[in-house]
């Protein structure tokens, strides 16, 4: 009767063990593998890193292009690689609410620029920097990434047919400036 339950138990140990183990692996995994999916259809949409994809109109109650968008922003996203170099990320100015997510490859927000923070109806700029930069220094104010590898998730409130006008020009304006560039024409 005792090796029963000695076999039992040893058996319900082992698939507690493994249940745990593969848990802890799509924690670890998951994050990561949806971050490089992400990275790779934006950059099959845009054409290269860096550069920007926009949703130019209101998502309706069935869109799943991000796990329930709303219904009353805009969105614009951008991958940026790092590797070679910093990036000067700037929002022209927007009268309403606006803000852009930084995450690492791990979906780990690391960064935040947006109309609560910095205000409304004036441009925005931040130096975006890899980890452990210790380069060239500008006036601008530097968030430093956690990973080479960055998504920028962009969002602008329209309520009004005139906030959808306005929110598509300032996606028109968004510019991912090389920081060498933006030191050249400084």
């Amino acid at each position: 009767m005792m090796s029963s339950i000695s076999r039992l138990w040893k058996l319900l140990s082992l698939t507690l063990i493994s249940c745990a183990l593969t848990t802890s692996l799509l924690v670890l995994v998951f994050p990561s593998g949806l971050i490089f999916l992400i990275q790779n259809m934006q950059v099959r949409n845009t054409g290269a890193w860096n550069k920007f994809y926009h949703m130019r109109e209101l998502a309706t109650a069935s869109a799943r292009d991000v796990v329930k968008p709303n219904r009353d922003t805009l969105y614009s996203s951008a991958v940026i690689d790092l590797h070679n170099g910093p990036v000067v990320v700037y929002v022209p100015a927007f009268d309403k609410y606006w803000n852009v997510q930084m995450m690492d490859d791990r979906s780990d927000v690391f960064g935040y620029l947006g109309s609560r923070t910095h205000g409304k109806g004036h441009a925005t700029a931040a130096l975006l920097v890899p980890p452990g930069f210790t380069g060239d220094r500008t006036r601008l104010p530097i968030i430093e990434a956690t990973s080479n590898k960055v998504w920028l998730v962009y969002r602008f409130l329209a309520t009004t047919e005139e906030d959808l006008a306005a929110a598509r020009k300032a996606q028109d304006q968004l510019e991912l400036i090389p920081f060498a560039d933006y030191l050249a024409n400084e």
